[in-house]
């Protein structure tokens, strides 16, 4: 391990192929722990809380998405990429007051629709009444971001293609 010695006393790094592969329900993840004092504290907690055994589906499951997933990977990021991509034109040429922020390697990205000159209780009742969408508001995020809805793009064209026309519709005065 290429790191400073200093902190593999401190470190644990938890990784789970959960949602890239959608196989959160198999409960695998991987828990590298380099410290021993650290990782025998690690076991003995896991170990009282009932965690101790290892589901050996998700043993299996997180083997194969390591081993053999990496195409389909490849494949999901420039599907995303094409979802971000569609909202991006969509909200140009149709919803010109909503910005799309940029996502930086997620399939959860931010609209801002701030140039609506609405309030915070205005934008969600035209989301969840108009357009007829279950989004995270951004107020659940802090006072800053009370005018931002967040979308999910990990879903099929034809969903974020319905979403956008459900949007546009609940914005007609664009």
């Amino acid at each position: 391990m290429n790191l400073d010695p200093k902190y593999r006393k401190k470190l644990a790094l938890y990784s789970s192929p959960g949602k890239t592969f959608n196989v959160a329900g198999l409960q695998s993840a991987n828990i590298i722990i380099p410290d021993e004092e650290l990782r025998a504290k690690y076991k003995k907690g896991n170990s009282e809380a009932g965690y101790s055994q290892a589901n050996i589906m998700g043993q299996e499951a997180l083997k194969a998405c390591y081993t053999f997933g990496a195409d389909w990977v490849d494949e999901l990021v420039l599907y995303i990429k094409g979802n971000v991509d569609y909202v991006r034109d969509f909200l140009q040429a149709n919803l010109p007051k909503a910005k799309l922020v940029e996502p930086e390697g997620t399939y959860l990205v931010w609209i801002d629709f701030s140039g609506y000159g609405l309030s915070h209780d205005e934008l969600e009742n035209r989301i969840l009444n108009k357009a007829k969408l279950w989004l995270d508001s951004g107020i659940i995020f802090g006072p800053e971001t009370a005018l931002f809805e967040r979308f999910n793009l990990a879903c099929p064209r034809s969903v974020v293609e319905q979403a956008m026309k459900q949007l546009a519709e609940a914005f007609p005065e664009s």
